[in-house]
């Protein structure tokens, strides 16, 4: 049988309305996984879910428990594997490794605690990768990564096997195939039994993917026969649909060394995050957000530390409310503005060409201006309490 990664990608950003979440509920996250539960219970298949945490998030915003308790199950029947993202679905190859580790870190850390999985697989938003970042993937302990099978980089867009990074532990790529992705997105329902005979004749392992919204909410409801035909004729075709993880352990002993510097990414070009000047403007208008905070964080430290040595060596109790007074600060203001950064400096979607939109551009730069200043006044407070020793 012809190994078969097939993989899906849910993400709503944060700032979403409501009723846009749930119609997209409505039209494609409640049907598949209704899907997903009933086929799996007389046909064999494993899939691969990348599932970023604010759209976990907002099963939970909305009180949707079919979605939470019915992905649970499928995760504890080893139906479905959760890939690890960050939180926000940031383009971790554009983003400061700071931030990006902790969402990484949130994104985990929610999984394991409702799910109980622990994530060894990734999938990087937008399929944004690129091997300068082999030292975070490293850092993240994961087994594995998905990324997109770009011509320049595999000579093909029928692309299959797998690959290694070239890092002290040894970490999996998983290419997509593009040209099979293509057909499997635009679903149309004939091209089901077509594609399970093209992969069947393919040595594999086969990585087929696209965004969870292509079934239901972008092609409409007919989408779905394509998807039931697709996992419940899988098995007969010889093609085994499996987890990334069992791919990984059954293939990796073949795996060629991945050497590629170029930035890969499943968009039209990379040029996608940066359409023009203003997107280069506001990119730097937020690393400075980022830089500003770096630095008064990095003071808020300092000053914590060193209160607490003097409330160790003395005991003052005006030393014991400054420092309370301190924590404070860090704890309801600063740690606010940190997470105002994830949600809306980091969020991929803010690198698409809709910000060739005036609008959305002045907001950008508005939302860059409100954080700094947010971060000036808690500057001003640590700085007032430290002029007090």
């Amino acid at each position: 049988m012809t190994d078969c990664v097939l993989f899906l990608h849910g993400h709503q950003p944060y700032y979403n309305e409501e009723f846009i979440v749930k119609e997209i509920t409505w039209q494609s996250y409640g049907p598949m996984f209704k899907m997903l539960s009933d086929l799996s219970k007389d046909n064999q298949f494993s899939i691969n879910l990348s599932l970023t945490g604010s759209v976990i998030q907002w099963f939970e915003r909305t009180n949707n428990d079919f979605l939470i308790s019915t992905l649970g199950e499928l995760i504890d029947r080893g139906v479905v594997e959760v890939l690890l993202s960050p939180f926000y679905h940031a383009p971790f190859v554009f983003t400061d490794d700071g931030f990006i580790k902790e969402q990484f870190y949130h994104h985990r850390k929610m999984v394991k605690e409702m799910f109980g999985k622990e994530m060894r697989g990734l999938f990087p938003p937008e399929l944004v990768f690129s091997t300068h970042k082999n030292h975070l993937l490293q850092e993240l302990d994961i087994d594995y990564s998905i990324i997109d099978g770009v011509y320049s980089t595999f000579y093909s867009d029928d692309v299959e096997g797998i690959w290694k990074l070239e890092t002290e532990k040894d970490i999996f790529i998983i290419p997509r195939n593009r040209a099979l992705s293509w057909h499997f997105s635009d679903n149309a329902f004939p091209n089901g039994q077509w594609m399970l005979e093209t992969i069947n004749k393919k040595n594999g392992p086969v990585a087929i993917g696209c965004d969870l919204e292509c079934f239901g909410h972008h092609r409409g409801t007919d989408s779905f026969r394509f998807l039931e035909y697709f996992l419940t004729n899988a098995e007969k075709a010889n093609v085994q649909l499996s987890r990334a993880e069992e791919v990984v352990k059954r293939n990796k002993k073949n795996a060629q060394l991945y050497q590629a510097e170029e930035v890969t990414t499943w968009a039209r070009s990379i040029n996608v995050f940066f359409p023009h000047s203003k997107i280069i403007e506001m990119w730097f208008a937020r690393n400075d957000a980022v830089s500003t905070y770096h630095r008064i964080e990095y003071f808020y430290f300092k000053l914590e530390s060193m209160l607490q040595k003097r409330v160790a060596s003395d005991g003052d109790k005006k030393l014991k409310k400054l420092l309370e007074q301190v924590i404070d600060i860090k704890m309801k203001k600063l740690d606010d503005i940190r997470w105002g950064i994830y949600r809306e400096l980091t969020d991929a979607a803010l690198y698409h060409e809709d910000f060739s939109n005036e609008n959305t551009y002045r907001a950008m730069m508005d939302r860059c201006g409100w954080i700094k200043g947010r971060l000036w006044k808690v500057e001003e407070k640590l700085t007032e309490i430290m002029m007090t020793l």
